[in-house]
């Protein structure tokens, strides 16, 4: 049986943000950390193949979620649960280091849900809204 790896450090870009993933290994089951986050995954030479798309949400579907680009404080909730917005639209605001940033809708719908309050603090990828 093959011995533990220790963890190794790299510095990925993901969607225009530098994150630190730490890779560990146990035999073949591998832990990626990403901001404190611990995710399974498995890891292969080569490029495997694009996975199929998923179907576009139809009523009663999952929606697209959106998720918090950088930790930071939810200042205002611009887009209330049930509020339809258009691509593109502010739904809520959050500051991080005295700077505001903008979290807007991905695709038009109605906003199925709102995972956050005014004051909350959240990490980086933290689910903060669904639109449907």
């Amino acid at each position: 049986k093959p011995k533990a790896a220790a963890a190794t450090a790299y510095t990925a870009n993901v969607d225009g943000r530098q994150v630190v993933v730490e890779i560990g290994a146990n035999d073949r089951e591998y832990t990626a950390t990403v901001n404190g986050r611990s995710f399974k995954v498995s890891l292969a030479e080569g490029k495997a193949a694009a996975p199929a798309a998923a179907p576009a949400a139809a009523g009663g579907g999952a929606g697209s979620e959106l998720l918090a680009p950088l930790p930071g404080t939810v200042t205002k909730i611009i887009a209330a649960a049930g509020t339809q917005v258009n691509a593109g639209d502010t739904v809520l605001i959050l500051e991080a280091m005295k700077m505001e940033t903008e979290i807007k809708a991905d695709n038009a719908g109605t906003v199925k849900e709102i995972c956050v309050t005014q004051g909350a603090v959240v990490a980086a990828g933290d689910k903060l809204a669904v639109i449907g």
